[in-house]
Protein backbone atom coordinates (compact mmCIF):
# COMPACT_ATOMS: atom_id res chain seq x y z
CA UNK A 1 0.00 0.00 0.00
CA UNK A 2 1.46 3.59 -1.33
CA UNK A 3 0.39 7.14 -0.87
CA UNK A 4 0.85 9.67 -3.31
CA UNK A 5 0.53 13.13 -3.77
CA UNK A 6 -0.75 14.30 -7.15
CA UNK A 7 -2.10 17.34 -8.43
CA UNK A 8 -4.29 14.94 -10.65
CA UNK A 9 -7.77 15.05 -9.44
CA UNK A 10 -9.94 13.05 -11.70
CA UNK A 11 -10.65 9.45 -12.83
CA UNK A 12 -7.39 7.24 -12.03
CA UNK A 13 -8.40 7.44 -8.06
CA UNK A 14 -11.27 4.71 -8.62
CA UNK A 15 -8.34 2.65 -10.34
CA UNK A 16 -5.72 3.58 -7.68
CA UNK A 17 -7.80 2.26 -5.06
CA UNK A 18 -8.55 -1.49 -7.24
CA UNK A 19 -4.89 -1.74 -6.82
CA UNK A 20 -4.19 -0.62 -3.74
CA UNK A 21 -1.69 1.90 -4.16
CA UNK A 22 -2.90 4.02 -1.62
CA UNK A 23 -1.51 4.09 2.08
CA UNK A 24 0.95 5.72 4.82
CA UNK A 25 4.28 6.29 3.92
CA UNK A 26 5.51 5.08 6.77
CA UNK A 27 5.60 1.57 6.67
CA UNK A 28 9.03 1.68 4.30
CA UNK A 29 8.35 -1.07 1.65
CA UNK A 30 10.42 0.40 -1.23
CA UNK A 31 13.12 -0.43 0.68
CA UNK A 32 12.11 -3.96 -0.15
CA UNK A 33 12.66 -3.56 -4.07
CA UNK A 34 14.95 -0.88 -4.64
CA UNK A 35 18.13 1.36 -2.93
CA UNK A 36 20.19 4.15 -4.22
CA UNK A 37 22.75 1.66 -5.26
CA UNK A 38 20.32 -0.33 -8.14
CA UNK A 39 17.35 0.27 -10.55
CA UNK A 40 13.89 -0.27 -9.31
CA UNK A 41 12.82 -3.77 -10.27
CA UNK A 42 10.03 -3.70 -12.61
CA UNK A 43 7.39 -6.00 -13.98
CA UNK A 44 5.98 -5.65 -17.54
CA UNK A 45 2.37 -6.12 -18.20
CA UNK A 46 1.26 -7.31 -21.50
CA UNK A 47 -1.80 -7.25 -24.16
CA UNK A 48 -2.24 -10.33 -26.23
CA UNK A 49 -5.33 -10.09 -29.00
CA UNK A 50 -5.66 -13.19 -30.65
CA UNK A 51 -2.60 -14.80 -29.60
CA UNK A 52 -0.17 -11.71 -31.11
CA UNK A 53 1.25 -10.19 -27.50
CA UNK A 54 2.72 -7.02 -27.17
CA UNK A 55 4.35 -5.67 -24.04
CA UNK A 56 3.66 -2.68 -22.12
CA UNK A 57 5.52 -0.78 -20.01
CA UNK A 58 4.31 2.32 -17.92
CA UNK A 59 0.61 3.98 -17.96
CA UNK A 60 -0.60 7.30 -17.89
CA UNK A 61 -4.05 9.20 -17.91
CA UNK A 62 -4.81 10.18 -21.20
CA UNK A 63 -7.07 13.41 -21.76
CA UNK A 64 -8.94 14.25 -24.17
CA UNK A 65 -10.14 17.59 -25.26
CA UNK A 66 -13.43 18.11 -27.10
CA UNK A 67 -13.26 21.34 -27.93
CA UNK A 68 -10.25 23.46 -28.17
CA UNK A 69 -11.97 26.25 -25.86
CA UNK A 70 -12.57 23.65 -23.16
CA UNK A 71 -10.67 21.88 -20.46
CA UNK A 72 -9.71 18.61 -21.14
CA UNK A 73 -11.44 15.87 -19.53
CA UNK A 74 -10.50 12.77 -18.20
CA UNK A 75 -10.68 9.68 -20.74
CA UNK A 76 -8.88 6.80 -19.98
CA UNK A 77 -6.06 4.82 -18.88
CA UNK A 78 -3.77 4.76 -21.10
CA UNK A 79 -0.56 1.68 -21.60
CA UNK A 80 2.49 2.29 -23.38
CA UNK A 81 5.75 1.04 -24.61
CA UNK A 82 9.52 1.82 -22.69
CA UNK A 83 10.48 3.63 -25.94
CA UNK A 84 7.23 4.75 -27.14
CA UNK A 85 4.97 8.02 -26.59
CA UNK A 86 2.42 6.80 -28.12
CA UNK A 87 -0.63 4.47 -26.94
CA UNK A 88 -0.62 0.67 -27.50
CA UNK A 89 -3.69 0.28 -24.72
CA UNK A 90 -5.98 2.42 -24.20
CA UNK A 91 -8.82 0.84 -21.40
CA UNK A 92 -12.05 2.72 -20.75
CA UNK A 93 -15.51 2.74 -19.65
CA UNK A 94 -18.08 4.53 -21.99
CA UNK A 95 -18.26 7.33 -19.45
CA UNK A 96 -14.25 7.93 -19.63
CA UNK A 97 -14.07 6.14 -15.92
CA UNK A 98 -12.50 2.96 -14.31
CA UNK A 99 -14.54 1.90 -11.06
CA UNK A 100 -13.20 -1.80 -12.35
CA UNK A 101 -12.31 -4.48 -15.12
CA UNK A 102 -15.59 -5.63 -15.55
CA UNK A 103 -17.24 -3.59 -18.48
CA UNK A 104 -14.25 -1.73 -20.85
CA UNK A 105 -13.33 -0.38 -24.01
CA UNK A 106 -10.13 -1.81 -25.20
CA UNK A 107 -8.48 0.50 -28.06
CA UNK A 108 -4.96 -0.85 -29.40
CA UNK A 109 -3.10 2.04 -31.12
CA UNK A 110 -5.82 4.56 -31.42
CA UNK A 111 -8.46 5.49 -29.35
CA UNK A 112 -11.22 5.49 -31.66
CA UNK A 113 -11.01 1.76 -33.35
CA UNK A 114 -10.81 -0.17 -30.68
CA UNK A 115 -13.05 -3.11 -28.91
CA UNK A 116 -15.52 -2.93 -26.70
CA UNK A 117 -16.11 -5.99 -24.37
CA UNK A 118 -18.74 -7.09 -22.16
CA UNK A 119 -17.81 -10.08 -21.28
CA UNK A 120 -15.11 -9.80 -19.54
CA UNK A 121 -13.43 -11.26 -16.23
CA UNK A 122 -10.51 -10.54 -14.11
CA UNK A 123 -8.18 -12.33 -11.65
CA UNK A 124 -6.37 -10.72 -9.02
CA UNK A 125 -2.99 -12.27 -8.97
CA UNK A 126 0.02 -12.27 -6.67
CA UNK A 127 2.97 -9.39 -8.29
CA UNK A 128 6.10 -11.65 -8.79
CA UNK A 129 8.35 -7.78 -7.95
CA UNK A 130 7.24 -5.89 -5.39
CA UNK A 131 6.17 -7.64 -1.83
CA UNK A 132 2.55 -7.75 -1.18
CA UNK A 133 1.45 -6.18 -4.51
CA UNK A 134 -0.95 -7.46 -7.18
CA UNK A 135 -1.02 -8.33 -11.00
CA UNK A 136 -4.61 -8.32 -12.36
CA UNK A 137 -4.81 -10.67 -15.45
CA UNK A 138 -8.30 -9.58 -17.34
CA UNK A 139 -9.73 -11.61 -20.02
CA UNK A 140 -11.98 -9.67 -22.55
CA UNK A 141 -14.41 -12.76 -24.90
CA UNK A 142 -15.93 -11.72 -28.19
CA UNK A 143 -15.28 -8.07 -28.15
CA UNK A 144 -16.91 -6.54 -31.06
CA UNK A 145 -14.35 -3.84 -33.09
CA UNK A 146 -15.50 -0.15 -33.37
CA UNK A 147 -14.52 2.65 -35.89
CA UNK A 148 -12.43 1.03 -38.85
CA UNK A 149 -12.67 -2.41 -36.72
CA UNK A 150 -16.29 -2.79 -36.85
CA UNK A 151 -17.69 -5.84 -37.78
CA UNK A 152 -14.53 -7.16 -36.23
CA UNK A 153 -14.88 -9.64 -33.60
CA UNK A 154 -11.59 -10.41 -31.22
CA UNK A 155 -10.44 -12.15 -27.75
CA UNK A 156 -8.13 -9.45 -25.71
CA UNK A 157 -6.36 -11.02 -22.54
CA UNK A 158 -3.81 -8.06 -20.43
CA UNK A 159 -1.93 -8.33 -17.72
CA UNK A 160 -2.37 -5.19 -15.34
CA UNK A 161 0.80 -5.00 -12.75
CA UNK A 162 1.20 -2.45 -10.04
CA UNK A 163 4.96 -2.03 -10.99
CA UNK A 164 2.99 -0.33 -14.02
CA UNK A 165 0.60 1.35 -12.41
CA UNK A 166 3.30 2.99 -10.10
CA UNK A 167 5.60 3.80 -12.94
CA UNK A 168 4.55 7.25 -13.90
CA UNK A 169 4.94 8.65 -17.18
CA UNK A 170 8.11 10.98 -16.89
CA UNK A 171 10.67 11.84 -19.64
CA UNK A 172 13.51 13.09 -19.74
CA UNK A 173 15.56 15.21 -22.22
CA UNK A 174 19.29 16.10 -22.26
CA UNK A 175 20.82 19.54 -23.47
CA UNK A 176 24.10 19.98 -22.44
CA UNK A 177 24.74 20.04 -18.88
CA UNK A 178 20.61 20.12 -18.54
CA UNK A 179 17.93 17.56 -17.80
CA UNK A 180 14.53 18.20 -18.80
CA UNK A 181 12.23 16.58 -16.63
CA UNK A 182 8.55 16.39 -17.56
CA UNK A 183 5.44 13.76 -16.55
CA UNK A 184 2.66 15.95 -18.72
CA UNK A 185 2.97 16.64 -22.11
CA UNK A 186 0.96 16.72 -25.56
CA UNK A 187 0.62 13.87 -27.75
CA UNK A 188 -1.54 15.46 -30.50
CA UNK A 189 -3.95 17.97 -30.75
CA UNK A 190 -6.85 16.44 -28.82
CA UNK A 191 -4.96 14.58 -26.85
CA UNK A 192 -2.70 14.93 -23.81
CA UNK A 193 -0.54 12.50 -21.30
CA UNK A 194 -0.87 13.34 -17.64
CA UNK A 195 0.68 11.06 -14.62
CA UNK A 196 3.30 11.50 -12.39
CA UNK A 197 6.62 10.95 -10.81
CA UNK A 198 7.03 6.74 -10.06
CA UNK A 199 9.69 4.64 -10.33
CA UNK A 200 10.07 5.22 -14.08
CA UNK A 201 11.57 8.73 -13.14
CA UNK A 202 13.71 7.19 -10.77
CA UNK A 203 15.37 4.64 -12.85
CA UNK A 204 15.34 7.54 -15.80
CA UNK A 205 17.60 9.70 -13.05
CA UNK A 206 19.57 6.51 -12.04
CA UNK A 207 20.44 6.08 -15.64
CA UNK A 208 21.08 10.07 -15.84
CA UNK A 209 23.48 9.77 -13.33
CA UNK A 210 25.62 6.65 -14.25
CA UNK A 211 25.58 7.67 -18.41
CA UNK A 212 25.56 11.83 -18.43
CA UNK A 213 28.29 12.97 -16.11
CA UNK A 214 28.16 15.92 -17.94
CA UNK A 215 24.63 16.80 -16.82
CA UNK A 216 24.77 19.00 -13.32
CA UNK A 217 20.71 20.34 -13.50
CA UNK A 218 17.26 19.02 -13.25
CA UNK A 219 15.34 20.88 -14.84
CA UNK A 220 11.55 20.39 -13.79
CA UNK A 221 8.73 21.43 -16.56
CA UNK A 222 5.07 20.13 -16.19
CA UNK A 223 4.38 17.76 -13.44
CA UNK A 224 1.36 17.14 -11.29
CA UNK A 225 2.69 14.99 -8.49
CA UNK A 226 4.28 11.80 -7.58
CA UNK A 227 1.48 8.44 -7.68
CA UNK A 228 4.16 6.42 -5.12
CA UNK A 229 5.77 8.76 -2.70
CA UNK A 230 7.74 6.84 -1.44
CA UNK A 231 10.09 5.88 -4.55
CA UNK A 232 9.40 9.36 -4.95
CA UNK A 233 11.51 9.80 -2.32
CA UNK A 234 14.06 8.19 -2.69
CA UNK A 235 14.34 9.59 -6.35
CA UNK A 236 15.03 12.97 -4.11
CA UNK A 237 17.94 11.01 -2.10
CA UNK A 238 19.21 9.52 -5.19
CA UNK A 239 19.39 13.60 -6.79
CA UNK A 240 20.92 15.10 -3.66
CA UNK A 241 23.52 12.32 -3.36
CA UNK A 242 24.90 12.62 -7.28
CA UNK A 243 24.97 16.44 -6.23
CA UNK A 244 22.31 17.50 -8.92
CA UNK A 245 20.56 20.59 -8.92
CA UNK A 246 16.94 21.71 -9.46
CA UNK A 247 15.77 25.02 -11.41
CA UNK A 248 12.31 26.03 -12.47
CA UNK A 249 11.72 27.48 -15.48
CA UNK A 250 9.48 30.84 -15.76
CA UNK A 251 7.06 28.72 -17.26
CA UNK A 252 7.47 25.57 -15.14
CA UNK A 253 4.20 24.35 -13.28
CA UNK A 254 5.17 21.82 -10.75
CA UNK A 255 2.83 20.92 -7.76
CA UNK A 256 2.48 18.63 -4.98
CA UNK A 257 5.20 15.39 -5.16
CA UNK A 258 7.34 17.49 -7.67
CA UNK A 259 7.81 19.64 -4.80
CA UNK A 260 9.24 17.46 -2.91
CA UNK A 261 11.60 16.79 -5.49
CA UNK A 262 13.02 19.99 -6.47
CA UNK A 263 13.46 20.13 -2.45
CA UNK A 264 16.37 17.21 -3.01
CA UNK A 265 18.56 19.74 -5.22
CA UNK A 266 21.85 20.64 -3.78
CA UNK A 267 21.23 24.22 -5.32
CA UNK A 268 17.64 25.39 -5.78
CA UNK A 269 16.89 28.28 -8.27
CA UNK A 270 13.59 29.29 -9.85
CA UNK A 271 12.91 31.65 -12.84
CA UNK A 272 9.60 34.64 -11.64
CA UNK A 273 6.92 33.12 -12.93
CA UNK A 274 6.76 29.22 -12.07
CA UNK A 275 4.19 27.79 -10.27
CA UNK A 276 4.74 25.91 -7.06
CA UNK A 277 1.79 24.16 -5.82
CA UNK A 278 1.28 22.19 -2.70
CA UNK A 279 -1.71 20.17 -0.26
CA UNK A 280 -1.74 17.50 1.77
CA UNK A 281 -1.51 13.84 1.08
CA UNK A 282 -4.13 11.15 1.00
CA UNK A 283 -4.49 7.21 1.28
CA UNK A 284 -6.68 7.03 -1.18
CA UNK A 285 -8.96 5.85 1.72
CA UNK A 286 -10.58 8.90 3.57
CA UNK A 287 -7.13 9.56 5.46
CA UNK A 288 -5.99 12.85 4.98
CA UNK A 289 -2.25 14.09 6.57
CA UNK A 290 -4.13 17.89 7.36
CA UNK A 291 -5.94 15.78 9.17
CA UNK A 292 -3.96 13.63 11.41
CA UNK A 293 -2.51 14.55 14.98
CA UNK A 294 0.85 16.13 14.57
CA UNK A 295 2.58 13.09 16.72
CA UNK A 296 1.13 10.74 14.28
CA UNK A 297 4.15 8.11 13.10
CA UNK A 298 2.55 8.42 9.88
CA UNK A 299 4.13 11.88 9.02
CA UNK A 300 7.36 10.56 10.05
CA UNK A 301 8.51 9.12 6.40
CA UNK A 302 8.49 12.54 5.13
CA UNK A 303 9.21 14.59 8.01
CA UNK A 304 12.42 12.86 7.82
CA UNK A 305 12.62 13.28 4.34
CA UNK A 306 12.47 17.06 4.07
CA UNK A 307 14.44 17.86 7.45
CA UNK A 308 16.78 15.31 5.24
CA UNK A 309 16.43 18.04 2.55
CA UNK A 310 16.18 21.47 3.98
CA UNK A 311 17.94 20.99 7.46
CA UNK A 312 15.97 20.71 10.59
CA UNK A 313 13.39 22.32 11.81
CA UNK A 314 12.59 24.13 8.87
CA UNK A 315 11.96 20.56 6.76
CA UNK A 316 9.40 19.88 9.71
CA UNK A 317 7.95 23.11 9.66
CA UNK A 318 7.79 23.28 5.67
CA UNK A 319 6.00 19.75 5.60
CA UNK A 320 3.15 21.00 8.03
CA UNK A 321 2.67 23.91 5.86
CA UNK A 322 2.06 22.51 2.64
CA UNK A 323 -0.15 19.32 4.04
CA UNK A 324 -2.44 22.60 5.89
CA UNK A 325 -2.35 24.74 3.22
CA UNK A 326 -4.88 22.82 0.76
CA UNK A 327 -6.95 19.41 1.08
CA UNK A 328 -5.52 16.73 -1.22
CA UNK A 329 -8.56 17.38 -4.12
CA UNK A 330 -7.40 20.94 -3.85
CA UNK A 331 -3.81 22.71 -4.54
CA UNK A 332 -2.34 26.06 -3.28
CA UNK A 333 0.36 27.91 -4.49
CA UNK A 334 2.62 29.41 -2.68
CA UNK A 335 4.32 32.92 -3.71
CA UNK A 336 7.90 33.68 -3.91
CA UNK A 337 8.38 34.98 -0.35
CA UNK A 338 6.49 32.26 0.91
CA UNK A 339 8.77 29.61 -0.97
CA UNK A 340 12.03 31.69 0.66
CA UNK A 341 10.52 32.21 3.98
CA UNK A 342 11.52 28.48 4.25
CA UNK A 343 14.83 28.61 2.86
CA UNK A 344 13.84 26.23 0.01
CA UNK A 345 15.88 28.36 -2.98
CA UNK A 346 19.48 28.66 -2.40
CA UNK A 347 19.54 31.49 -4.97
Amino acid sequence: MYAKKTAILVSLSALMMIVGCNSDTDNNRVQEFVSLEQKANYENGSVTVDGVSIALAYTGQLLIQADPQQEYQAFALAAFGEDDQSPILVMSTENGFLPDFQEIAVNLHDVENGYYCDQISSEEMTSTVIKDAVVFSVVGQNCAGSGENAGLTKNVRMKITQSMLTAGTSRIEIVDDKAYLDTEFQLDEDLRLSGGLGTRAYNQVFDLVKNHPEVTIIVEGSISGSIHDDINMQTGRLIRKSGLSTHLLGTSDIASGAVDLFCSGNQRTMEDGAAFGVHSWSDGEGIEAGSLPVDSPLHNAQIAYFNEMLGEPVGKDFYFFTIHAAPADDIYYMSRSEIESFGILTD
